[in-house]
């Protein structure tokens, strides 16, 4: 709870064309940050999530920032979606991470009169892509974000796609003790992984000071199939 904004949401809100009169469905919606910067644009936000948890820090989000249309759904991917509104604009951001994309896809179209945005990890480790292999987390990489255009052709929609770029998560480390301090949080480096990542380090320092590649997120936006008849 606190500030909405930050490179990734201000960049993803400001993409998402919207009236005072259109209604948002947020699909997984998480703690609410773009659910409370596009209510203020908006006549309604619904905030749908699986988690009670989250849903309880929308509304104390929504509190702090004093915006009172945001009203909440506790429904996850797969369940009746039949009592969830058909809203102007359908977001989906960070939450597309589903067993089924089509189905998904197809279910976002179903439920928005206008247009429909989603992010997709555009980098799928999280981290630079030498630093991933050196973490061994190659068999832990998502599917590319570009299946999600081509299920789109498919359907004959003509998708939209940007980027959301920002340092990751080792950047701004003043040396090599404070990279290996971030990695070493998260997981559990043996000898020879710190010996390839003080290598990877001392390769490039400009390049180690600012984390190796960023963070990218796939921004697709799209007006369903039925506004095109």
């Amino acid at each position: 709870m606190g500030p909405v904004e930050n490179t990734y949401t201000t960049t993803f809100s400001n993409t998402v064309q919207l009236s005072k009169n259109d209604t948002v469905l947020d699909v997984g919606c998480g703690s609410g940050a773009l659910a409370v910067l596009l209510a203020k644009r908006a006549k309604h936000v619904h905030a749908l999530d699986y988690s009670p948890a989250m849903l309880k820090r929308v509304q104390e989000n929504a509190a702090f920032h004093q915006v009172n249309n945001i009203s909440t759904i506790c429904k996850d991917w797969y369940e009746s979606w039949d009592a969830v509104p058909q809203c102007d604009v359908v977001i989906a951001s960070r939450s597309t991470l589903v067993d089924d994309m089509q189905a998904a896809l197809l279910r976002l179209n179903q439920h928005a009169r206008k247009r429909v945005y989603i992010s997709y990890p555009a980098n799928p480790y999280f981290v630079d892509a030498q630093v991933a292999r050196i973490l061994g987390r190659e068999k832990q990489a998502l599917p590319d974000y570009f299946y999600i255009p081509a299920i789109l052709h498919a359907m004959g929609i003509y998708p939209n796609l940007s980027f959301i770029e920002y340092p990751g998560p080792l950047a701004d480390t003043a040396n090599f003790d404070e990279f290996l301090a971030q990695l070493e949080e998260g997981e559990n480096l043996g000898e020879s992984q710190r010996s390839r990542l003080q290598a990877w380090y001392d390769a490039d320092v400009d390049r180690a000071a600012t984390g190796g590649e960023p963070i990218r997120w796939a921004l697709i936006d799209w007006a369903p199939p039925h506004t095109q008849e």
